[in-house]
């Protein structure tokens, strides 16, 4: 996954994620947690937030979460270029998967 998040906007993206290749059951009970990170993984640029089972297009029983970001959050954002989304899923374990994203200033206020 590629994706641009525009500062001051929402930032709503499907992600799904595998383990060895193939996708799972995330369990309703599940905690999903997201934040923007630094490109080489060294720090947060974003508070973390919490993915939500119920939100429209998600698809838990096929590990599809969506990742929406705020934009009262991504305005905050004063880092661009490259950066990732860290994502954690903490059921019975804690899992840790990474998406690159490119973060770009609007010009239109």
């Amino acid at each position: 996954m590629s994706a641009e998040l525009i500062v001051g906007d929402d930032f709503i993206v499907p992600v799904t994620l595998k383990k060895n290749g193939a996708t799972f059951n995330i369990s309703n009970s599940a905690v999903v947690s997201v934040a923007v990170i630094k490109a080489d993984r060294s720090g947060l640029l974003s508070a973390i937030l919490t993915s939500n089972r119920l939100a429209v297009g998600a698809n838990w029983a096929q590990s599809l979460i969506i990742v929406n970001i705020p934009a009262a959050t991504t305005a905050l954002l004063s880092s661009f270029g490259a950066a990732k989304l860290e994502i954690q899923v903490y059921d019975t374990t804690k899992q840790t998967w990474f998406a690159d994203i490119t973060i770009t200033k609007s010009n239109i206020p």
